[in-house]
């Protein structure tokens, strides 16, 4: 009985989950319409990671970047756009962080929004932690007569103590 109660306690102990999920944001120059970017504007990007599990993330590093969906985003020439790498600090439960990257990101004419197929792409955040990257939040643009941004995609990814192993996190 005192080895099964000493297994038990090992294994929550061992074995606490982080679950990180990130919401990517535009930060477009002031005075323009969210619903009516023209091409040609730079926006910043912004990241706000959440930890919703019960322990702290590992702390790690944390990029955007504009490249194909899944499965192509690991395509040779998928990626036309990273921001810079950005420091991942350890988030406590239930808490959020918000990291601004410098890196502005132009958005293109029509002729490169065909040329370069955007409508396959969408903005990933990358968190890197022990070396491995996991993409936790998406972005999608459209086109219209002006860009907008589509959906958001909140990916929440599960962290093991100890373990670089992520499974996706369960849902309600």
């Amino acid at each position: 009985m005192k080895y099964i109660l000493f297994l038990l306690l090992l294994t929550s102990t061992c074995f606490a989950d982080s679950v990180l999920q990130g919401n990517i944001n535009i930060i477009l120059p002031k005075g323009t319409d969210l619903q009516a970017i023209e091409p040609g504007t730079s926006v910043t990007l912004s990241v706000t990671v959440e930890n919703s599990g019960s322990e702290p993330n590992p702390p790690g590093i944390i990029y955007i970047r504009f490249a194909y969906a899944t499965p192509l985003s690991a395509h040779n020439h998928s990626e036309l756009f990273r921001t810079e790498e950005q420091i991942l600090p350890s988030i406590q439960p239930n808490e959020k962080v918000t990291i601004t990257f410098t890196t502005q990101h132009k958005w293109p004419s029509i002729f490169d929004f065909i040329k370069y197929n955007w409508a396959m792409r969408q903005y990933q955040a990358e968190a890197v932690i022990e070396n491995v990257d996991h993409t936790i939040g998406l972005l999608s643009i459209a086109f219209t007569m002006h860009y907008y941004p589509g959906p958001k995609h909140e990916l929440p990814k599960q962290f093991q103590e100890g373990s670089t192993l992520l499974t996706p996190a369960k849902g309600p």
